[in-house]
């Protein structure tokens, strides 16, 4: 039980960022259209907590609430529900550790699930098609999955694994059709144990996107780069900005090490923590269906929380060129809410990150129930 808490701590906790590109080019202010919101719930009872966002070409939109277990179906175009469906339990077509959703084709959606990691397929009312459990070899003895969507003739899959040891590793795969991994593009160890000691904890998880065609990953250090993979694991090309690093302030380290300290007293051993003195880079990456990437930073993500929704880099896809930068103006604070990209759909989640996301900013402050904004992309410059 202490090694599931762990590994969840490993999925929930910061996803920092850090600096900002020397480039003095100012942001064009964008008023983004609000096409909708749902405010604190749904069908008579307020949100548990959507912790996915998933769209097409429909005419739906899917919000899947983890903790209550279900899937509500909204229109797209005015919000209203259409349909709900989901319950807790580990049978066909129910949704325990459910933690993302995907349209994965037509009356086809996929929903991921933490544990056991696998892909779970229905049909946009609900009725059970298949599921695919992840396959892995090697050392591991235990897979915790977080996100996958598809790309190429398979699956993007990303999560925690665990050895024998319980030394913990974060990754970024590609799977088969069929949900056997088939190679690695991201790989890296976040905890380890020795006898009943977690010696080293860092948790800064690479934030990726895809095309269909190419992986997008942006690092998870204090470096403004995005690795561009193909699915057979090949590195196509490597975007990089120059950058300046955002630090991290002492109050914010010790908030940090606090937080990891509360975990250690709840799950038993001993914790010595590794915290990053700056904040990564790339805070978010998305993908927009022109292929240009939407990048929001550290630093950006800072300067103008609660005044606007963030302000972005627009980069070509191909060439890592700034195109342009952008200040989405409507309601959304990067610290606090989660920001999904669904085609020219942006959505808002409001208070979707934990609190050590914001590393003890307005830590007391009355959390209102969560809410889920829809903005339209499409005729933004």
């Amino acid at each position: 039980m202490r090694y599931l808490f762990l590994a969840a701590l490993l999925l929930w906790f910061p996803r920092p960022a850090s600096a900002q590109n020397p480039l003095a080019s100012p942001a064009m202010d964008v008023s983004l259209v609000e096409r909708w919101r749902i405010p604190g719930g749904i069908d008579g009872q307020s949100f548990g907590r959507i912790v996915s966002v998933a769209g097409g070409d429909s005419g739906r939109v899917f919000l899947l609430d983890g903790e209550f277990s279900r899937v509500y179906v909204v229109d797209d175009g005015t919000g209203k529900l259409i349909d709900s469906f989901g319950k807790e339990g580990e049978g066909p077509g129910d949704l325990r550790h459910a933690q993302y959703a995907f349209v994965a084709g037509p009356d086809r959606l996929d929903i991921v699930s933490l544990m056991p990691p696998s892909i779970q397929s229905l049909t946009f009312v609900g009725d059970y098609l298949d599921s695919r459990r992840l396959g892995f070899s090697g050392h591991f003895v235990l897979v915790w999955l977080s996100r996958a969507t598809r790309m190429g003739d398979g699956y993007v899959v990303s999560g925690t694994s665990a050895d024998a040891g319980m030394n913990q590793d974060l990754f970024i795969g590609a799977a088969t059709d069929d949900m056997v991994l088939s190679s690695t593009f991201v790989s890296r160890t976040v905890a380890k144990h020795g006898t009943m000691r977690l010696q080293d904890l860092t948790f800064d998880q690479p934030r990726w996107d895809t095309d269909g065609s190419n992986l997008f990953i942006s690092s998870a250090y204090p470096e403004y780069r995005i690795d561009v993979y193909s699915f057979d694991g090949s590195l196509q090309r490597r975007l990089r900005r120059s950058y300046k690093h955002l630090p991290r302030s002492d109050g914010e380290i010790q908030y940090l090490k606090d937080s990891f300290r509360e975990a250690r007293n709840k799950t038993g051993g001993t914790i010595d923590t590794s915290v990053d003195p700056f904040y990564r880079d790339i805070d978010d990456l998305y993908v927009l269906p022109d292929g240009n990437l939407l990048v929001l930073t550290s630093r950006r993500a800072r300067a103008t929380a609660g005044a606007s929704l963030g302000e972005f880099d627009v980069l070509d896809a191909a060439t890592g060129a700034l195109k342009r930068r952008v200040r989405f103006l409507g309601e959304g604070n990067a610290l606090f809410d989660n920001y999904v990209v669904c085609g020219w759909r942006l959505f808002v989640v409001t208070d979707m990150k934990p609190p050590t996301w914001h590393a003890g900013r307005d830590r007391d402050r009355d959390v209102p129930y969560m809410s889920v904004i829809c903005y339209e992309l499409r005729d933004t410059p």
